[in-house]
């Protein structure tokens, strides 16, 4: 039997490549390897362009990454807590069907999506809504609505006639909390719910989001959502690394870029790869010691006169680790060092990188880190990274670009010894919690999980928190406190054992907060050679978060095929 993998390698080279306009092929960089970077890679391959692709990380999915853990005779998914996708991702599935990986989705069904308020759970079906509905209709009384049915009419058609423009340029600088409090807003859900779609959807709360990005997603994001049926590296991650590879893209992973290059004014390359590092200190005491250089950790290990040390940049996606009570861990993804360095749990495939220690005449130690950095020119470089790298990346074209911000992400996962409530929603917004936000039973939508659950009687539920977590807690702590929420919200687990738990956490994910748009950037970014993609990236149609990726790509590969006279990508138009 074909593996899942030939299957996508004979799947990709069956594929006809598009037209090509004769003359110089042009040569695009693209850096970041997350779906923003993934379709603009594609469209412009596909069309005879010389593409380079380079992504920090050791896996092409960026924010949308998975992995898996080993739990005994079991293989465990881990994810960053992104299961799907609404109905007008448009561009995100025409891709995957492109390319034969729509069947990574279930058919939306809409029973299955609730709320939570503590451990009361309603549904987001309109037929079985009720104890939503009643609690609707309480705090339109409130807020002073009069009668709710006429007053929500009004609201549903005053989401359909809103345009992001309008909005942004209307309430954009505006907090949603400053937004509800100083003007007349018709009666909307989000307006009946602020504070339970800023944390679920945006991750922050209201008075820490903008209020012209918050109108306007009512009416994109949907409740039909198409949950993935397992993890997304296989599903869709690793057949697209196959598929690019068939494309001729040169494609690089665990290669950070560390800079633009600019000539003139205009951007013509990047220096990518890893600086080096000097350090010269007198020999450590006997036992680990750990410095810093340039916010990076140094760990040092003497036993008699020989002394090693090593680099402390996960090699997943180059976090600082810490000494752990074996070995090292990251703080961010789950990943697992040894003393020696090697991974032993989580993403990292590699090894912590090894400094090369030489004794000095004096007595003193110097420390190096070999330089493994290249520079790499190009026609065009289209960014495709999350907000915070795109500001140090972008910074010195485009100063504004600086102001950008990622927001704090925290997602954990729990494998019980029981099952839920069989009749249980499988995915909830979550309110009156004390961190959590968002809940999932991926043993109902994702097919490992549920083989594991029917092999265990168990369950398997993760938690995406965003309220009050302390950006320095310690990882059992924080594991605890959300655990904490799962029992509250799920009584029958009050009981329950937890088998295994894992924690993902960072800064990535992009921080919509007031004003957030004058930092940011359209595809077209004005500085010639600079090209945009990402979920934060200035537009004028209805998307948000992967769809927005995939569509700024499609768009950023059109501005560099237009401008070589070649044919371009379709703009979707919502379903």
């Amino acid at each position: 039997m074909l593996s899942r993998r030939r299957l996508m390698q004979l799947a990709a080279a069956a594929l006809p490549l598009r037209a090509r306009a004769a003359g110089p092929v042009p040569r695009v960089l693209v850096i970041g390897g997350g779906p923003a970077g993934i379709s603009a890679a594609i469209e412009l391959a596909e069309r005879g362009v010389a593409v380079t692709l380079v992504e920090a990380a050791e896996r092409l999915g960026g924010k949308v990454q998975g992995w898996t853990v080993p739990q005994g005779e079991h293989t465990l998914d881990v994810e960053h807590g992104i299961h799907g996708c609404a109905r007008g991702y448009v561009h995100f599935t025409e891709l995957l069907a492109r390319f034969g990986l729509e069947g990574a989705l279930r058919e939306p069904a809409l029973w299955e999506n609730g709320v939570r308020f503590g451990s009361v759970e309603t549904s987001l079906h309109p037929a079985q809504a009720g104890e939503l509905l009643r609690r609707a209709r309480e705090r339109a009384k409130e807020l002073g609505y009069g009668a709710f049915w006429p007053a929500y009419r009004k609201g549903q058609r005053y989401i359909k006639e809103l345009t992001r423009p309008y909005a942004r340029e209307t309430w954009g600088g505006l907090s949603v909390t400053e937004r509800f409090e100083t003007q007349d807003v018709p009666l909307t859900g989000y307006r009946l719910y602020p504070g339970l779609y800023s944390r679920s959807l945006y991750f922050v709360e209201p008075e820490q989001l903008d209020a012209g990005t918050f109108a306007i997603s009512e009416r994109f994001n949907g409740y039909e959502v198409r949950w993935m049926r397992g993890n997304p590296q296989e599903l869709l991650w690793d057949p697209f690394e196959e598929i690019l590879h068939r494309l001729k893209v040169d494609l690089r992973l665990a290669t950070p870029a560390t800079g633009l290059t600019l000539e003139d004014g205009r951007v013509v390359g990047a220096t990518v790869g890893r600086p080096g590092a000097t350090l010269e200190l007198d020999p450590p005491e006997e036992g680990w010691t750990t410095l810093h250089h340039e916010g990076m950790p140094v760990f040092l290990h003497r036993k008699g006169e020989k002394v090693r040390a090593l680099w402390g940049a996960c090699t997943h996606l180059g976090c600082p680790v810490a000494r752990a009570e074996v070995g090292f861990a990251c703080p961010c993804h789950g990943g697992r060092f040894d003393d020696a360095g090697w991974p032993t749990a989580g993403p990292p495939e590699r090894a912590l990188t090894a400094l090369a220690v030489k004794r000095l005449p004096d007595g003193r130690l110097r420390l190096t880190l070999p330089a493994q950095d290249e520079r790499l020119r190009a026609d065009a470089v289209i960014l495709a990274v999350d907000a915070p790298a795109f500001a140090a990346l972008a910074g010195e074209a485009l100063p504004a670009a600086r102001g950008l911000k990622g927001c704090a992400h925290t997602v954990a996962r729990y494998w019980f010894d029981r099952d839920v409530d069989p009749k249980a929603r499988v995915a909830v917004l979550m309110d009156e919690t004390a961190h959590a936000s968002n809940g999932f039973l991926l043993h109902r939508t994702q097919d490992r999980s549920r083989a594991w659950a029917e092999a265990t009687g168990g369950s398997v539920i993760e938690i995406q928190a965003f309220r009050d977590i302390p950006p320095d807690a310690p990882e059992d702590a924080l594991l605890d406190a959300i655990e904490a929420d799962v029992r509250a919200c799920w009584p029958e687990l009050a009981e329950a054992v937890v088998l295994k738990r894992t924690l993902a956490r960072g800064e990535r994910f992009t921080w919509f907060f007031p004003g957030w748009h004058t930092c940011s950037t359209p595809v077209e970014t004005g500085v010639p050679g600079l090209l945009a993609a990402g979920d934060f990236v200035l537009v004028d149609q209805d998307c948000e978060f992967m769809e927005r990726a995939v569509m700024t790509g499609r768009m950023a590969a059109n501005a560099v095929l237009r401008q070589h006279g070649m044919p371009q990508a379709e703009i979707l138009t919502e379903r």
